[in-house]
């Protein structure tokens, strides 16, 4: 069934449910989805599938749009090198990054204090806090094309063009690299509990735990 209808000129690139947990046991979907587009835009729909906000964000595509962990606010990267923090509402708050070449993809931290992004083949932790000190390091042999950060115990994934899925630490450790697939790792993501890691790519489907091992 259809369920909301988009505006002509608008064509998604990423989409997330508002989700908010409630006393460390359970979690609960939002009200609300963003969805990011090409142009630049993103909308937020209600629960009623009605476009509450539509907001030009960035020049050129929108590539990761996510609500952060504590449904306080949520972030936008884009092609443009731009990552901007927003207000749940939609009103702008920051703009937390701003380099030269596109950003594939960002992810928040579980505790909403810091983002994880990909530029080429380089990873970067950006912690939100005043003068703090972004850690970038170079992670993959060809584009980094996926990025996921477990709620626990609090580690990154990422997924490459060089066909092999990674785990880190916070500081950018290198705890587990994959051995070759046959093709890129274009998805990946931990469990809500961070036991378990999904991995995708073409005509593949790879469960791992928490270390890497399939």
């Amino acid at each position: 069934m259809q369920v909301a209808r988009l505006p002509d000129d608008f064509f998604p690139t990423d989409l997330h449910w508002l989700t908010l947990m409630s006393t460390g046991r359970t979690s609960k979907a939002g009200d609300s989805l963003l969805i990011t587009s090409s142009s630049g835009k993103f909308i937020i729909l209600n629960k009623g599938a009605r476009v509450e906000r539509n907001i030009t964000a960035h020049s050129g595509a929108i590539t990761s749009g996510r609500w952060s962990p504590d449904g306080a606010g949520l972030l936008t990267a884009g092609e443009d090198g731009i990552i901007k923090i927003w207000s749940r509402s939609g009103m702008l708050r920051s703009t937390v990054v701003q380099n030269e070449g596109p950003i594939r993809c960002a992810r928040w931290s579980a505790s909403s204090n810091s983002i994880v992004y990909c530029q080429g083949s380089f990873m970067a932790i950006k912690p939100l806090a005043a003068n703090s000190k972004v850690t970038k390091w170079r992670a993959h042999d060809g584009l980094v094309l996926s990025l996921c950060w477990s709620n626990d115990p609090y580690l990154i994934a990422s997924g490459g063009e060089d066909r092999r899925y990674k785990i880190w630490d916070k500081q950018g450790n290198n705890l587990y690299a994959s051995s070759l697939d046959d093709y890129a790792i274009t998805s990946i993501e931990f469990s809500p509990d961070g036991q378990n890691l999904a991995i995708g790519g073409f005509n593949m489907l790879r469960l791992c735990n928490f270390t890497g091992v399939s």
